[in-house]
């Protein structure tokens, strides 16, 4: 007998409501030792919660915890996002904001907007 899993999606507003642009996914590996990180997550290409806004390489699209072993999760790498549905990881030195990581999102086309809560 096959196993299935399930997943459920609530709103969480992730999105931006004007949605116009193409939102395009891929697969990233989150590193063992990662602490859980939750969906909305600015994460740099090697799979950790960005720290410096220059790392910016993609959204989490789901809620990952390696904590305990590495995990292969999805990312939007293009789309119109929430900034207030968003989150950074702490940086060694100084602060980050998902407001400070929005000039480098743009580049790389992540449109980070202030729309609802």
């Amino acid at each position: 007998m096959a196993m299935q899993e399930k997943y459920t999606t609530g709103v969480d507003n992730l999105f931006a409501a004007n949605q116009t642009m193409p939102v395009v996914t891929d697969v990233i590996k989150v590193p063992s030792g990662e602490n859980a990180m939750k969906r909305g997550t600015l994460v740099a290409s090697t799979g950790k919660a960005v720290t410096a806004a220059a790392d910016v390489y993609g959204v989490l699209a789901e809620d990952v915890d390696a904590s305990k072993a590495a995990v292969y999760t999805v990312v939007y790498l293009t789309g119109e996002f929430n900034e207030k549905a968003m989150a950074v990881g702490t940086p060694t030195t100084g602060s980050l904001s998902v407001s400070d990581c929005k000039t480098s999102a743009r580049k790389i086309g992540i449109f980070i907007k202030s729309n609802q809560e």
